[in-house]
Order: structure tokens, then sequence, then C-alpha cells
């Protein structure tokens, strides 16, 4: 299933940025390690949330039978893959506009 190796893939970078990523020792290293995590942990959840739908949509709205139409299988997962890497991509950019005045809010008290 496409949308699990999608999750696989979140979930598989997101470790591997806990595995080789050292301490970040500059402001500039920190945000960018930061903003990584955060995408790849928000798109692992998106992602969790695309399976759940689409079980849903399998078995309770018994939509099985739309499987067996690979070109409407393909819209879905076209729609699924901009939904499942492209809304974490706004709420990480939504959150990173304002970062410096975060950093400098914790700064003040070091």
């Amino acid at each position: 299933n496409k949308i699990v190796l999608n999750l696989v893939a979140a979930l598989g970078f997101a470790q591997s940025m806990f595995f080789f990523i050292t301490v970040p020792e500059t402001t500039d290293t920190c945000k960018a390690v930061s903003t990584i995590l955060l995408y790849a942990l928000l798109a692992a959840f998106t992602w969790m949330t695309i399976e759940a739908v689409n079980l849903y949509r399998s078995f309770v709205l018994h939509d099985v039978w739309d499987a067996a139409n690979s070109t409407a299988e393909n819209r879905k997962l076209y729609r699924y893959m901009a939904i499942g890497w492209g809304a974490p991509l706004l709420i990480v950019g939504a959150a990173m506009s304002d970062m410096d005045g975060l950093i400098s809010m914790t700064n003040v008290h070091a």
C-alpha cells in the first residue's frame, strides 16, 4: 500500500534525524533541525490520519469496488499525497514565520 510506504518514509526520515544529528552548535542549525523534525513528525501524523480515512472509506463505506478502477485509485493517491506532504508544509511554514521572535523570547532569560 502506497499510503503505508509514505508513512514509513516520513517516520524513517524523522528517526534518521534523531540518530544522525548531533547537538546543534548555532542558532541557525538549531532552527534548521527543529524545522525538519517538525515537518517529518507532522507528515507522519498526517499520513496516519490518511490511512485511517482510507480504511474507513474501504470498510465502512464499502468503497472496495472503487479500488479496482486504477484511474480513480491514482487520482485518490495524488490527492492523498498532496494532503500528506503539503498540509505539514503549510503548518511548518506558518510556525517558522515567527521563529525569530520565539527564539529571542527564550534567550531573554539565558
